[in-house]
């Protein structure tokens, strides 16, 4: 169905409605006697606030139209960032991640490609970039982010015909571990071990024990085992070590049993 008719040679938007009944809406124009289609975003329904109105999606309609009759002969990252920017604010993205995402191209990939045309940026350049940014000293997580943050930028220009394919498909992005080698999982011995630790003729002593084994049996009685960041517990060889408290998932079969019984310590865990 038509949402909206213009004047000759302005486009329309129309909605169509997948196999689920979910409803996006589409534009259509014409360039250069040829009729172009894009997909513009989600329809809005009513009492919702998720997804494109008709006010949006005439902007991101006339956007679209601008960037491919108007296109800049040399196109660089800050130009192509701003478009695609726009495009992401059109479709309904989160102010908070727009933000991100302007960050990262205004700090790091503007700087970096400067000038440059994007359509003469190549896997060899986004390696590049990646040793470059390692070389500084940024976390891998850091330098993967950006990276994404690249590889949309890449894709929404490759979808546009700005550029003739996204040569970060051709780049392996860092790798980043799973787990954090700090953090040492507690068994019920090393909870124990913790507790023992806490000096409780000290004035805050009796709260910081209190604080430990709620932390442990309540954690538990979540579905959640005990796990140490940091927290002052003996490390088996005479030594204490620093660290602290989080949670991490524990075995199912767990699931059903009180907190202190799923550990086998029956009633070991009170106060001395």
């Amino acid at each position: 169905s038509v949402v909206a008719r213009r004047s000759y040679g302005t486009g329309s938007l129309f909605v169509r409605a997948n196999r689920h009944g979910d409803e996006s809406l589409f534009g259509q124009w014409r360039v250069d006697r040829v009729l172009v289609k894009r997909r513009i975003g989600p329809k809005r329904a009513r009492s919702s606030s998720e997804g494109l109105t008709k006010a949006q999606a005439e902007r991101e309609l006339r956007r679209l139209i601008e960037s491919m009759t108007v296109v800049p002969k040399v196109m660089d990252i800050a130009e192509a960032g701003k478009r695609w920017l726009a495009h992401l604010e059109a479709i309904g993205r989160r102010k908070s991640t727009l933000m991100d995402y302007e960050s990262a191209v205004r700090i790091h990939l503007v700087p970096f490609f400067g000038a440059r045309p994007i359509g003469k940026i190549v896997a060899a350049d986004v390696e590049r970039f990646m040793m470059v940014k390692r070389g500084e000293g940024r976390s891998p997580k850091s330098v993967r982010n950006w990276l994404g943050v690249l590889h949309s930028l890449l894709s929404y220009a490759e979808k546009r015909d700005l550029i003739p394919s996204n040569p970060c498909r051709k780049v392996d992005f860092p790798r980043i571990e799973e787990t954090d080698a700090d953090i040492r999982f507690l068994a019920p011995e090393g909870v124990e071990a913790l507790l023992r630790a806490v000096d409780l003729d000290h004035e805050w002593g009796p709260t910081e024990h209190a604080l430990y084994l709620t932390a442990a049996m309540t954690g538990l009685a979540d579905g959640r085992g005990l796990r140490a960041e940091s927290a002052r517990a003996d490390d088996g060889r005479g030594g204490v070590r620093s660290g602290r408290l989080a949670a991490t998932p524990r075995p199912r079969e767990s699931a059903a049993r009180g907190p202190a019984r799923a550990l086998g310590l029956g009633g070991r865990w009170s106060r001395p």
